[in-house]
This record gives structure tokens, C-alpha cells and sequence, in this order.
């Protein structure tokens, strides 16, 4: 793998940085959802914009996608706490925008690839039913299929490299522990920075991806 760059190291400290200053915030103003939402907000918006500039530096037809992809899930993550339902719906299209980039790829998966998506498959799915008096019925198939595009784009990233199949992988683990934390809202209270640590490292690895495009 590749060295990291000086935009890329600016990228990853800036972006660790805001996050820890905004769980901080969260950690003292516990009863201000606006601190939450304000935090998340700031940082989409420095997520973005890295993965613009990314995209300018590079400019390769791939690399849009992931850039596109990365704006919808960012939009995503600044309104979750808003409006769940729409942030869900832009999670859901992101993993649409991936698989349609990614389709261009004619590399084969391996069999451990394949295995990896079928393990964290069975594991959510038996997890749904086994926690399935805790999901309303009328989000059983939002979710089902949400699942499948999330499985299909983590599978389709193996096809991309290293930085794509890790940080897929991050995402659905980070996904599966917010199902955990939604189905039982007593869980550590610590549990939700935990989640967002993880997701905002496969953000991170999903985006610097754009920068290693040729």
C-alpha cells in the first residue's frame, strides 16, 4: 500500500479531530441534540469537501462515483438524528451510486471475499429474527433491503482494492452495532461514540480510495 500524502494525512488528522471535539461536546451538553447534529454536520461538510478535492486531483470515472457515494452518505449521517427515514433512503442510494461504479470492474472475487459477505450476512439476518418482536413490521423489508445493498456493495468493493473492502466491511459492522444499540437502547452508554468511531473509519478509507485512483 501506498504511503500516505500530505493531503491525506491533513485529511485523517482533521477528521479525527472533529470528531473527538464533537463526542466531547455530546459528553458535556448530553441533553442538547444540537450539539450532536451540529457536530455531525461539520463534519460531512470537511468530508466533502476532502472528497471533492480528491476527485479534482484525480478526475478518473471511478473515483466520481466514490466521491458521489461519499457525499450521499455524509448528507446521510448530517440528518440521521433529524429525520432517520430520509437518512436511511440516502445510505440506501449511496450503496446504489457504488455498485453502479463498481460494476465497470472485471476482477474476479475469492472465495474469503465471498465468505466474508456470507458470514456478516448470516450474522445480521439471524440477528433480525431473533430480535424481530423489537423491529416494527413496517420496517422489516426497508430494512431487508437496505441489508442486500449493503451486502451486494461490500461484496462489489473487493473488486476495488484494499481501502474499499475495509472500509465496506467497517460499514456493516458499524451498521450492525447500531441495530444492536436501536434493539436494546440500554446498552452501554459509551456504545453510540463506538459506532460512530467505526463508521467514520470506513468514511475515511471509502474516501481516501478517490486519492489512490489512476
Amino acid at each position: 500500500m501506498k504511503r500516505l500524502e500530505k493531503p491525506e494525512i491533513l485529511f485523517i488528522v482533521l477528521t479525527a479531530v472533529l470528531f473527538v471535539v464533537g463526542r466531547i461536546g455530546v459528553l458535556i451538553w448530553q441533553e442538547q441534540n444540537g450539539i450532536l447534529v451540529a457536530g455531525k454536520i461539520l463534519i460531512s461538510i470537511e468530508i466533502i469537501l476532502f472528497a471533492v478535492l480528491f476527485y479534482l486531483q484525480k478526475k478518473t470515472s471511478f473515483g466520481m462515483f466514490i466521491m458521489i457515494t461519499v457525499i450521499l452518505y455524509c448528507l446521510a449521517d448530517a440528518i440521521i438524528n433529524i429525520y432517520f427515514p430520509a437518512a436511511m433512503a440516502l445510505f440506501a442510494v449511496g450503496h446504489i451510486v457504488f455498485l453502479i461504479g463498481s460494476l465497470r470492474s472485471n476482477r474476479h472475487l475469492k472465495l474469503w471475499q465471498i465468505l466474508i459477505c456470507a458470514v456478516l450476512a448470516v450474522i445480521i439476518l439471524v440477528g433480525l429474527i431473533i430480535f424481530r418482536a423489537r423491529v416494527p413490521k413496517a420496517l422489516v423489508v426497508p430494512i431487508v433491503c437496505y441489508m442486500l445493498l449493503l451486502f451486494a456493495a461490500m461484496l462489489s468493493s473487493f473488486n476495488k482494492g484494499r481501502l474499499l473492502s475495509i472500509g465496506y466491511i467497517l460499514f456493516t459492522i458499524s451498521d450492525a452495532m447500531l441495530a444492536v444499540k436501536t434493539a436494546f437502547p440500554k446498552t452501554n452508554a459509551y456504545m453510540s461514540h463506538i459506532v460512530l468511531a467505526v463508521y467514520y473509519v470506513a468514511v475515511i478509507l471509502i474516501t481516501l480510495r478517490i486519492q489512490r485512483e489512476s
